[in-house]
């Protein structure tokens, strides 16, 4: 049993696990924001450092590592910390309002509007933020009418009466 442990806290690294969907949109130098809730006050601009670029097989998480420069030693070893990692999206991704998207056990889909009925469509979502998520894959076209709002009164094949909304 040891009698003491030595540690570097200048700089401080931060260790992360990076779902499998956003695994693919992070690379060294992305940016991050580090904000503790001990420190309300204090807000941490850096990059990621290091990528492990394989997935954890249990987990499908990827490691990221991302060093914080601690002169004044504020951070303390240990502490939480939230960060904010500013993903960019994939090229030519289509966005949908996160109201259309369902999910059953894991799988998300979302309804498409053909001929006076619905269609469910399975599809693979990216990133999201408030108000969109991202399309990664799916049957789906900048064109198809979708469901947004009632989802949960749709199945597959039903008979839908479309109304348009109007805001004022």
């Amino acid at each position: 049993m040891p009698l003491f442990e030595i540690q570097d806290v200048q700089p401080i690294r931060l260790t992360i696990d990076v779902p499998e969907t956003d695994a693919a949109l992070i690379s060294k130098s992305t940016k991050v924001e580090v904000t503790f809730p001990e420190m309300p006050d204090l807000k941490f601009s850096s990059v990621v450092s290091r990528i492990a670029y394989g997935l954890d097989e249990n987990t499908k998480t990827m490691k990221v590592e991302i060093d914080l420069p601690n002169v004044d030693l504020k951070i303390r070893s240990g502490m939480y910390a939230k960060l904010e990692i500013q993903r960019s999206g994939h090229k030519d991704a289509l966005s949908v309002p996160n109201e259309a998207i369902g999910n059953i056990i894991g799988q998300s889909f979302i309804y498409v509007v053909e001929n006076g009925s619905v269609r469910k469509v399975e599809v693979k979502t990216g990133i999201r933020d408030e108000h969109f998520t991202e399309l990664l894959s799916g049957e789906i076209k900048p064109t198809d009418k979708i469901v947004v709002q009632g989802k949960e009164f749709c199945s597959d094949g039903a008979s839908i009466q479309i109304k348009e909304l109007t805001t004022k």
